[in-house]
């Protein structure tokens, strides 16, 4: 192989600069960005050293990023013509049979055999092998996508060649039919006027460009579309049966394509589910999920596919973070800024915007779980409609410089120059939703989250790494704790059902157990679980045998759930007791947490450790990886 230094070095420089614009344009993505340029750095600089497809496998929750970064690495390097996206949903029916198989859409599409061409399978999430049972799921669609994964190569299907058997019948039929329409009769008929021999007229064209194309893929010529065209039906014959006759090309060969596997494993990120989440701090998200793992992966991907199936997807697993609280601020900061550019391209106007703008559609846009999809779509409900109406307002009074600034809590974003004004509404929906709570309402909900948060610090000497009240999704507050996803003793598992019980345990300490309030519900409802698992799961109540509901899918075990309730029932009121004692002898830090809630509305880590630290002995502790977060919230019920 002769190697072109010069033509290696213009790719190398090609990534270098493709890896500043993809920076550019997707915040907090470095470290992605640059695992994804070293995974197709010898795939993108020497292609012929490829002799198996490239895989790239990217996990993270939804609006990140993932097929968005494809689609811009494609077009930045001039592959979109050879890039191919394909949706992966085993179970529907698509469009019909051209794009049943990844093999047929990949054919229909304009990468060629053994030339490098791009593939995102996106949403792989949706292509189950292994049913909610273990057994197998059906699936209808891209079974062939195994056999891509292996090496790249799919055997040659021999409706291929019928494919071409077909067509070549169908134009001798064809010229038949004509050549008979074409005889002349020795008598003309009624009404028709006799033929008179003229020369016969030579097509151009023998074959349309489809069919040609289709000829060129299949029969794996060299020659160009625009030749093929012009064969006979003979030459056609005559490379059929050439291939045919060499069995060593009966592959079809796209071992040199870079694929890209995207989805959203449920299993792997378990917050995915809160989409309702708008008042967690995004940091809280960002951490936890920075801390997930190769081995995560793999257990989530083990619950859609088999084993084998797995090994096919290689070891290199890309996994996105979700965004963090900078990355928003980021883009808002951006994307208000286009909107104000474009504007004055257009108006010849020139804007201010006051920084209060950013920070109010940052708490009225974004959703941590939900990734950018809601912010793009709440700056644009928010803040261009205005935009358009305050420039509109500035070239009637012919204004040249505008001041932008919002006021939250009439909901207007307000046009300012000189001493004139114009004041445009907009609807802040999650300001709103915050204002239906009242005071009695909030404290209340102090209450039960300053009882939660009490008994955990005491109890596992850590600060929550948030506390909130005052909520737009939960209706009342939370706690987000970090609990240990791995191995737990005893005293820790007890430890749990005493925070489940202290919201419950801090109403009735304050408010006397008559207007203990239903929000406890939820905190119940998992104790409830908890102490169930301590005694039928773990023995730890000394009952040895393991014991499963109704549901249990091996009757094998112990099914005698009803003497097990009385021992669960103990349990939790254990629990109370324990959540009430440590609220009752720590009443002074208690008080502060509720105080302090009332008045901020939020604690973070540094905030609870120097409002009770001394009085609790707690320290700030980084969570390990085998931490997931637990989020304890109050929510207003009738």
């Amino acid at each position: 192989m002769t190697v072109d230094f010069a033509t290696l070095d213009g790719r190398r420089k090609d990534l270098e600069r493709a890896s500043v614009q993809l920076k550019s344009e997707f915040f907090g993505m470095d470290n992605i960005i640059d695992k994804v340029i070293s995974s197709m750095y010898t795939w993108y600089i020497l292609p012929e050293l490829i002799t198996r497809p490239v895989i790239v496998n990217l996990w993270g929750m939804t609006g990140v990023g993932k097929t968005c970064l494809v689609r811009r690495i494609s077009q930045i390097l001039n592959f979109f013509d050879r890039y191919v996206e394909v949706q992966m949903d085993s179970t529907s029916s698509g469009s019909g049979f051209y794009s049943s198989s990844i093999a047929t859409i990949l054919r229909n599409s304009s990468i060629e055999e053994n030339t490098p061409g791009i593939l995102l399978l996106d949403e792989i999430q949706r292509f189950k092998t292994v049913g909610d049972n273990g057994g197998d799921a059906p699936v209808e669609r891209f079974q062939d996508v195994w056999m891509l994964l292996s090496d790249g190569k799919f055997a040659a299907d021999s409706s291929l060649f019928r494919e071409v058997e077909e067509m070549l019948n169908y134009q001798m039929w064809n010229g038949n039919k004509s050549s008979s329409d074409d005889d002349d009769d020795d008598e003309p008929k009624a009404g028709r006027k006799k033929k008179t021999n003229k020369p016969m007229v030579v097509p151009k064209f023998f074959i349309n460009p489809w069919e040609a194309q289709n000829l060129k893929k299949i029969l794996k010529l060299s020659q160009p579309v625009q030749e093929i065209m012009t064969w006979n039906l003979a030459r056609v014959q005559s490379e059929l049966i050439n291939i045919r006759t060499r069995t060593n090309t009966w592959e079809i060969d796209y071992s040199k394509l870079l694929i890209f596997v995207s989805g959203n494993l449920d299993e792997a990120f378990s917050e995915a589910n809160a989409t309702e989440d708008c008042d967690t701090d995004a940091d809280i998200y960002h951490k936890r999920t920075k801390k997930i793992t190769q081995s995560d992966i793999k257990e989530a991907l083990r619950r859609r596919f088999k084993p084998e199936q797995i090994a096919r997807l290689g070891n290199n697993h890309i996994i996105y973070p979700s965004l963090s609280k900078s990355s928003y601020e980021a883009l808002i900061l951006r994307t208000c800024n286009k909107y104000v550019t474009e504007m004055e391209d257009i108006s010849e106007l020139k804007f201010e915007l006051d920084p209060g703008i950013y920070k109010e559609i940052y708490e009225n846009s974004v959703y941590p779980t939900q990734g950018t999809r809601p912010v793009f779509s709440s700056v644009h409900k928010i803040f261009s409609g205005a935009l358009s109406n305050i420039a509109l307002w500035g070239l009637e009074n012919q204004f040249q410089n505008i001041r932008i600034v919002m006021m939250p809590v009439e909901q207007k974003l307000v046009g300012i120059c000189g001493e004139q004004q114009i004041e445009v509404p907009i609807d802040l929906d999650m300001r709103s939703t915050r204002k239906l709570n009242t005071l009695d309402f909030n404290t209340m909900v102090a209450v039960h989250e300053a009882g939660h948060a009490l008994v955990y610090a005491f109890l596992t000497k850590q600060a929550p790494a948030e506390v909130k009240i005052n909520l737009a999704s939960y209706q009342g507050g939370y706690n987000a704790l970090e609990r240990s996803s791995g191995l737990q003793t005893k005293q820790q598992v007890k430890n749990s059902l005493a925070t489940y019980f202290a919201g419950a345990a801090a109403e009735e300490i304050v408010f006397g157990s008559n207007r203990r309030s239903t929000g406890c519900s939820h905190d119940i409802k998992m104790a409830t679980s908890v102490a169930a698992q301590y005694v039928r799961q773990h023995g730890f109540d000394g009952t040895l045998s393991l014991i499963t509901g109704e549901n249990g899918l091996d009757t094998d075990f112990n099914t005698n759930v009803e003497a097990t309730n009385d021992a669960i029932e103990n349990l939790c009121q254990e629990g109370f007791k324990q959540a009430n004692s440590v609220i009752v002898e720590h009443q002074a830090a208690f008080k502060l947490i509720v105080n302090a809630l009332l008045d901020s509305k939020c604690l973070t880590p540094q905030d609870f450790k120097q409002l009770v630290g001394n009085l609790l002995e707690i320290n700030l502790i980084e969570p390990s990886s085998n931490h997931n977060t637990a989020w304890l919230s109050y929510t207003q019920k009738g």
